[in-house]
């Protein structure tokens, strides 16, 4: 089932906040909680829907998933727990690659194995690693080849 992709607004932080927090207990359950849920909320409301493109997914009247994208550097992607594996983070991905042009890279966990299946199947290449949480990650990038156009 297609979600409809908008821009989010500073009305959508709340929802936000609650597909980031369940998405990130449910794939890394074993990452403890670096931030209590009001810093969280501070950080989407005040930092990244102020300086990031953000996108929101919507099904059935409801945020389902969100993108963030700071330039060629795809920031966040979640998506809640109860409609994962149905296109949505599909269709977000396709909405920052198209916005970043070229180039898109990301930071996964390396103990997130859904999120590194989910970025290799969609032609990210593992290029390095770095992290502030203490876990290790990796950094994935995505290069638009004369082999692998982009499906618009």
């Amino acid at each position: 089932m297609s979600a409809e992709i908008r821009s989010a607004t500073p009305a959508d932080a709340d929802a936000i906040v609650s597909v980031f927090c369940g998405s990130k207990r449910q794939a890394m359950p074993w990452l403890e909680e670096s931030y209590p849920p009001n810093e969280v909320y501070d950080y989407i409301a005040n930092v990244l829907l102020k300086t990031a493109r953000v996108w929101v997914a919507i099904q059935g009247g409801r945020v389902v998933g969100y993108a963030a994208l700071q330039g060629a550097v795809l920031e966040q992607l979640f998506v809640a727990a109860d409609v994962q594996q149905q296109g949505v983070g599909s269709q977000l991905l396709e909405m920052a690659r198209r916005t970043a042009g070229a180039q898109l890279n990301l930071y996964v966990f390396t103990g997130n194995l859904g999120a590194r299946r989910f970025y290799e199947r969609h032609g990210f290449v593992s290029t390095g690693a770095g992290t502030e949480e203490g876990e290790p990650d990796l950094l994935y990038e995505w290069r638009i080849t004369r082999s692998a156009p982009v499906a618009v």
